[in-house]
């Protein structure tokens, strides 16, 4: 019968012996209504464990599949502006120099006018760097470069899209407006966001990217890619009236109260031993003499009806918007106001 066994033995003496081996009866066992539900609960929580394995299995793969997406998206950003050495840039950052009116107050702007020419969008992890830097003054001891970089992350940038950001230039109150100011734009992608930011080491982007390479960035975290550099001066930053100056007109009656209180203000400053004015020093001038001929050459103004003056006064002027109400009249000398007033 199933589950029983015969063994055959052989003794000493010669004789055979059978022994039947026979399994004992297990008898069936009833599970108490207490430990049929523990049973399920067991099989009901190996269930779930199952599903969030899955799921957290499934998280990995997706996220992965965007870090892949948004890898190739930013090698082809970086392909496109790279392989363009010469010639306009697929992005392009414009930056000029303009005045606005900003909590009540006229000051200096700079205007960077973000570009996307290219077939490839700018998606979220791109940041456009501003970086201001200031020159040292020759004529000021100790004076170090100075440097001040602002960032705009950029969400979404389609392909035709243009988008325009604002950095004020005016000075704080116990400042001065440094001119002129190096103006660097570049765009900058961190790949701690697709590498992950668990590694603490630079092994990863050793292995993504060379050593000699021209995307990594000099933190060595992420990818930055330049697109202009230009020069604000003083020229730049000149504040034009709507129309050219006229004829100067009569100077008016001086007030009696304005000069009462002069006179006493530089009485006050002559018993107190200081200088009648100090503090408030004359503006600064500076003439330059060239030879007109040559200014024609450079112009080249010999063929044309335009004086030279006012063709020498455009081309100083050219790249400050404020000026382009100038272009169309010949005037030989404007009046403009400084950033400091």
């Amino acid at each position: 019968p199933p589950g029983e066994s015969e063994l055959l033995a052989l003794s000493a003496k010669g004789s055979l012996v059978s022994c039947g081996l026979c399994s004992p009866e297990e008898p069936d066992v009833e599970l108490t209504p207490a430990e049929i539900g523990r049973r399920i609960k067991e099989l009901l929580s190996g269930i779930g464990n199952t599903s969030e394995r899955v799921s957290f299995l499934k998280k990995a793969v997706d996220q992965r599949n965007r870090a892949l997406a948004s890898l190739n998206q930013v090698m082809n950003v970086s392909a496109a502006l790279l392989s363009s050495h010469e010639g306009p840039k697929p992005i392009a950052c414009t930056i000029t120099a303009n005045w606005s009116c900003l909590l009540l107050q006229d000051t200096v702007t700079i205007s960077c006018l973000l570009e996307n020419c290219s077939e490839y969008s700018l998606e979220e992890g791109w940041t456009l760097c501003v970086q201001l830097l200031a020159s040292p003054c020759a004529l000021e001891e100790e004076s170090v470069d100075s440097a001040t970089t602002f960032t705009f992350p950029i969400d979404q940038l389609l392909p035709g899209n243009k988008r325009e950001l604002t950095l004020p230039l005016g000075p704080a109150a116990d400042t001065k407006l440094d001119l002129p100011l190096t103006i660097s734009c570049a765009l900058y992608y961190s790949l701690r966001d697709i590498l992950g930011s668990g590694s603490d080491s630079s092994e990863d982007l050793d292995d993504f990217l060379p050593d000699d390479s021209p995307l990594l960035s000099p933190d060595r975290e992420g990818i930055c890619l330049p697109l202009s550099q230009c020069t604000i001066d003083m020229l730049q930053c000149l504040r034009f009236g709507s129309s050219p100056p006229g004829p100067d007109a009569p100077p008016a009656p001086p007030d009696p109260v304005e000069t009462f209180l002069k006179v006493s203000q530089e009485k006050t400053e002559l018993e107190e031993g200081k200088t009648p004015g100090e503090g408030n020093l004359p503006p600064s001038a500076a003439s330059i003499r060239i030879s007109s001929e040559l200014l024609k050459s450079a112009l080249k103004t010999s063929g044309t009806d335009v004086p030279l003056s006012c063709a020498t006064l455009r081309w100083l002027l050219a790249e400050n918007p404020g000026a382009e109400a100038l272009s169309g009249a010949e005037v030989a000398s404007v009046c403009g106001t400084a950033p400091d007033g």
